[in-house]
């Protein structure tokens, strides 16, 4: 959603706040649903990311990761530079698991997207 052609709404529906995944800027139980796209490749203490993801979702509620890369050995990406780590999608489930997520289902797309799910 671009604040330029949107911005009627920042502010009443749309607000944007910079923040860390592992020190996330929220209340407990705060939120039905929590989307990662693209981004887990960056957290560089995912485990601390999805506790806290957990912490601010409302019991019922869901976390979707989002991803175009699922298999590090098959990446033709260029090299980026710091931290970056490609899940393979049981990767995902295992993590989403210890941070006390339930039903946790992984979705393949096409190629290598995956989206893995997780219920707090």
């Amino acid at each position: 959603m671009s604040s330029l052609n949107n911005k009627e709404e920042l502010n009443k529906r749309v607000f944007l706040k910079e923040g860390d995944v592992a020190q996330l800027p929220y209340e407990d139980n705060k939120f039905d649903l929590v989307t990662a796209v693209e981004t887990v490749y960056f957290w560089p203490d995912i485990t601390k990311g999805l506790e806290e993801i957990h912490r601010v979702l409302k019991k019922g509620g869901c976390i979707n990761i989002i991803c175009e890369g699922s298999d590090p050995e098959a990446i033709d990406w260029p090299k980026i530079d710091g931290f970056f780590k490609i899940y393979r999608p049981s990767e995902l489930q295992e993590l989403l698991l210890e941070a006390h997520f339930k039903d946790v289902a992984v979705h393949h797309g096409q190629g290598q997207y995956i989206s893995v799910v997780g219920v707090k």
